[in-house]
C-alpha cells in the first residue's frame, strides 16, 4: 500500500478510502495486540473492534 507511516487510526468512513487491491488482513480483539504486532509486508490489522468486528 506504500503508506509514508507505520500505524494510523482511522474510522470506517476513511478506512473504506483506501486504495487496498491486495493484503493480509488481520483482525485482533484489543489494541494491546494490535500495537505489539509485528510488521507484515502487504498487512493490514484491525482492532478493538470489540462487537463491531460483526459489522465487518
Amino acid at each position: 500500500m506504500h503508506l509514508p507511516f507505520g500505524e494510523i487510526s482511522l474510522d470506517q468512513r476513511d478506512l473504506a478510502t483506501l486504495p487496498v487491491t491486495s493484503a493480509q488482513v488481520l483482525i485482533v480483539e484489543n489494541k494491546i495486540n494490535l500495537l505489539t504486532l509485528p510488521a507484515v509486508d502487504r498487512g493490514l490489522a484491525l482492532g478493538g473492534l470489540g462487537a463491531a468486528a460483526l459489522r465487518l
